[in-house]
């Protein structure tokens, strides 16, 4: 694609009344513009961005032999009042009269729709178990819409649904679903974790929800970019007090609390009945005392010293904790395996102003810390008991199906890849769903014949090889190309000058760390096929 014939609407400086960094970077690299409250139309960077993120999905749901189907959006309000989820969902529903005064809903999800067409479609368990997907835009009447696409009236969602005779059978479907979202995930290198959650309206008795970490700091030169902040991942403080009966001995234990919250010595003092003075311990006596162990995990710390819990840390399936004195990150730890019957004590937090502000402004939380991606559903019988869908099983006997809900957020997926992905030049995109693979900023293209050459003939060879190619080949300053290619976030920048050219060579920009090589003409092609393929 060239620039002259594409539309590339880039803006300068930060819109108004966009408070999260995603909603700022998306309008500012057009990939999105706002029609109205929660309503958004996706521009053409977008929409690639989305497609790249859609193919993965597909890729891995038919991986586990899930089938693509299109259920419509447009629900008769009866289903709705069998399932009497109108009463759950309450306002959030989009409710249409047609002519003929007929009441419609607009689909915020379709587990009805679903049930319908397994009530119409399976005849015998001998065609179970089935997974049914779909991309589908779903509508919710959002009270207040906020953070650009992460809270929207109509959104895209990928969600799919199972059916199954035994509940054995739903859990293994149930895990591969698990498999095939982290795949996806992964793919994209988005940071997440996976943490029981509360079914809520759609049901039943298991539930998990994939959560994307938003960075705590994005400062490249970091030496701790690995932590990152959400529901899930926890700080350990290493503190100590000297015995009572021998003031020369040092008693050390860590306490663990949410990591985004400060705890108070004197309190934690008073919790534990110790008549001696807490302090933290050093980086260099925390060194010290695990300086014959190869590494540091929580089952060596745990073995070693006593761990506190506080009280308010929600046991979950697995967390990531930073080890507060040592800037490091443990991940994928697991309760009961790393942790076993953890005690708990009082409330020892220090009291913050951002508490303050949470409870007086419960609608307008600018210190989210995480976002739900994914939430996946064993629902059991809950719709096929409204819906009377049964099958007789190899035994004969009428049963009622048992029902899995799978969904990812795939438009908020995006928001939180750039939550992950930014720094102070604009988004930084993982290579899998980057609008553009590669990008080729000439110098003086329209003056010089030489640069002209070699970026058509580069160019070229590019579409050949099927790596999707963005050529700048408008008259524009370099000094706004390189900051709307930046901003835009395109992984590689081939950079054709005549300084270089004339020497046979061009430069490479990498748009992650900014990192610039030179290479022969020649070996330009090779180079960046070789750096696609590392991705596949």
């Amino acid at each position: 694609m060239r620039t002259s014939q594409y539309l590339l609407s880039t803006l300068k400086n930060h819109p108004k009344n966009a408070e999260i960094i995603s909603h700022q970077l998306m309008l500012r690299a057009g990939l999105i513009r706002q029609l109205s409250s929660g309503i958004y139309i996706w521009l053409p960077t977008g929409v690639k961005v989305l497609n790249k993120l859609k193919n993965i999905i597909n890729q891995e749901m038919q991986k586990i032999g899930g089938m693509e189907i299109n259920l419509p959006n447009i629900h008769p309000i009866k289903i709705w009042n069998t399932s009497n989820r109108i009463n759950n969902y309450g306002n959030e529903l989009f409710t249409i009269i047609d002519r003929k005064k007929n009441n419609w809903i607009l689909g915020p999800t379709h587990e009805e729709v679903a049930t319908e067409l397994a009530k119409l479609e399976i005849q015998s368990y001998k065609q179970l178990p089935i997974i049914m997907y779909q991309m589908k835009t779903k509508f919710r009447d959002e009270i207040r819409p906020q953070f650009g696409i992460v809270r929207t009236k109509e959104f895209l969602m990928k969600d799919a649904y199972s059916f199954h005779v035994t509940t054995t059978c739903l859990s293994k479907t149930y895990e591969l679903i698990k498999y095939a979202y982290n795949n996806i995930f992964s793919k994209i290198q988005l940071k997440f974790n996976i943490v029981a959650a509360d079914s809520g309206a759609i049901g039943g008795n298991i539930s998990h929800e994939f959560k994307a970490c938003k960075n705590i700091q994005n400062n490249k030169n970091s030496k701790n970019k690995s932590i990152q902040t959400c529901s899930n991942i926890f700080k350990i403080y290493f503190l100590k007090y000297y015995s009572i009966n021998d003031s020369t001995k040092t008693i050390y234990f860590a306490y663990m609390i949410k990591i985004n919250k400060n705890i108070d010595l004197i309190k934690i003092q008073n919790d534990i009945n110790i008549n001696t003075k807490i302090n933290l311990a050093s980086k260099e006596e925390i060194q010290q005392f695990f300086k014959k162990k190869k590494e540091i995990n929580l089952e060596i710390i745990r073995k070693n010293i006593p761990v506190i819990i506080h009280k308010n840390i929600i046991i979950q399936e697995n967390f990531s904790i930073e080890l507060s004195q040592l800037t490091i990150c443990l991940i994928n730890n697991y309760w009961f395996q790393y942790l076993p019957n953890p005690i708990k004590y009082s409330d020892n937090l220090l009291i913050e102003i951002n508490d303050f502000f949470k409870k007086k402004n419960k609608q307008k939380n600018y210190y989210q810390t995480e976002l739900e991606i994914a939430h996946i559903f064993q629902i059991g019988i809950k719709y096929s008991k409204y819906f009377n869908l049964k099958v007789k099983n190899n035994k004969g006997k009428n049963t009622f199906l048992k029902m899995g809900c799978y969904g990812i957020g795939v438009t908020r997926t995006i928001a939180a890849v750039i939550e992950q992905n930014y720094d102070e030049k604009g988004i930084i995109w993982p290579l899998k769903i980057a609008p553009f693979e590669v990008t080729i900023i000439p110098i003086n293209l329209h003056k010089c014949v030489l640069v002209k050459k070699y970026t058509q003939l580069l160019y070229s060879e590019l579409l050949k090889n099927n790596i999707d190619v963005l050529l700048n080949d408008l008259e524009e300053n370099p000094g706004v190309i390189f900051s709307n290619m930046d901003l835009i976030g395109i992984p590689y920048q081939i950079i054709v000058s005549p300084k270089n050219i004339q020497k046979n060579k061009i430069e490479i920009k990498y748009r992650y760390d900014n990192k610039k090589i030179i290479l022969n003409i020649s070996e330009c092609i090779k180079f960046i096929k070789n750096e696609m393929n590392k991705n596949i």
